[in-house]
């Protein structure tokens, strides 16, 4: 049972590794350079975002995206219908598992308390009232009209 469970172990490390290589240059674009836990958050809500984009077309090709998903055909047994209907409920289900995993790899600082969200309008942040930090911005001209150069 050891050997067993030593293999597994290695397994997902592998598998890990495999998952960071393969998606971590395009988290490193899109996030800049994170901690090792947070990249691996990161690389999870990467691989869900292509996944719920794959079970959108499932829900009009099912046997496209079964098979894209779990590299297996709609066995004949299986009525379309089902799974259409395991598609649409996966297409709601990863974008809440996807902002889940976005609270978490906030930091806790900066993470929603409480039962409830604030909305955009309710941020200091986004606040239009000029603040003590904000520097006066100098005016820019628009550009003069095409051929304008040429008259004078």
């Amino acid at each position: 049972m050891a050997i067993l469970g030593s293999i597994f172990a290695m397994l997902g490390r592998f598998a890990g590794r495999l998952l960071n290589s393969a998606l971590g240059w395009a988290t490193l674009l899109l996030f800049g350079k994170v901690e090792g836990r947070k990249q691996t958050f990161l690389l999870v809500m990467a691989l869900g975002s292509l996944a719920w984009v794959i079970t959108l077309i499932g829900i009009l090709w099912p046997s496209f995206a079964t098979f894209v998903l779990a590299f297996v055909p709609i066995p004949s047994f299986v009525d379309d219908t089902w799974v259409r209907l395991a598609m649409l409920a996966m297409a709601a289900l990863i974008p809440l598992l996807i902002g889940v995993g976005a609270v978490i790899v906030t930091d806790e600082k900066r993470r929603p308390k409480g039962g409830r969200i604030r909305a955009a309008s309710d941020s200091p942040s986004n606040s239009r009232a000029p603040s003590a930090h904000t520097k006066k911005r100098r005016r820019v001209s628009a550009p003069p009209p095409l051929g304008a150069c040429e008259r004078a």
